[in-house]
Order: structure tokens, then C-alpha cells, then sequence
């Protein structure tokens, strides 16, 4: 008799996290460097201490309250992701540690300006 046993498991999880972001506007607009605080809401196929793969919904919190709004966005803005995270642990450690997060998601980008609601793509490793 021979028997296949799998840890996997669909989890839920969420995080707060701080990321840094390059907002590209349009052609004729430059680009600007930010960072922000949000969420991230997983729901994934998880391996403990191995490797997650999923959807990934979040949100960051963008404040350019000491900066000039004058090219169309406001000075406090959203940018929300919906996309594919996976997440892989090389070291296949006990206690979790040092990991690999990977993602590429759909983004709105909520201006709070007259350059209203962006859409694009994001990537990230």
C-alpha cells in the first residue's frame, strides 16, 4: 500500500508592508520615485517553509504632502494591485526567514487630482 501525503493547503493571509514604487504618468509627464505603507491580502496554495502561489489584492498609501501637486495628482494617493504573488523559501527553513517574493499585477492609481484614476501593469521581485 503506498500513500501520498501533500502539506499543501489555500490559505488567507494578510500583511502591512512598506514598498517603494516608480509612477510612470504618461509621455509627457515624468516619472516620479515614491514609497508608502499598506495592506496585502493573500489567498494562495501555500507549502509551509517552501513555496505560496496566488491572487494578491493591496493597497498603498502614497503621501506627497511636502511636495508640489502641480503636475494633476493630489498630494495624498492610492495605488491598488490585483494581481499573481508567489513567494518561494530556497533554504526550505523551519522557521521561515530569508524568502523570494515574486508578482505582477494589475494597478489603479487614485490621483486625488485632475489626472483622476491610471491604469497599468506592476511587477515586482
Amino acid at each position: 500500500m503506498t500513500e501520498t501525503v501533500s502539506a499543501q493547503q489555500w490559505k488567507l493571509r494578510a500583511r502591512e508592508h512598506f514598498d517603494t514604487a516608480t509612477l510612470n504618468y504618461g509621455q509627457s509627464i515624468e516619472k516620479e520615485i515614491t514609497s508608502g505603507i499598506g495592506p496585502t491580502i493573500n489567498f494562495w496554495l501555500e507549502e509551509p517553509y517552501e513555496n505560496a502561489f496566488g491572487l494578491a489584492l493591496g493597497l498603498m498609501y502614497i503621501d506627497f504632502s511636502h511636495e508640489s501637486a502641480s503636475i494633476g495628482r493630489g498630494q495624498r494617493m492610492e495605488l491598488w494591485k490585483l494581481g499573481l504573488e508567489g513567494k518561494h523559501d530556497p533554504f526550505r527553513s523551519d522557521g521561515g526567514g530569508l524568502f523570494i517574493r515574486w508578482g505582477i499585477s494589475k494597478n489603479r492609481l487614485k490621483t486625488k487630482g485632475t489626472l483622476g484614476e491610471l491604469k497599468g501593469n506592476g511587477g515586482y521581485l
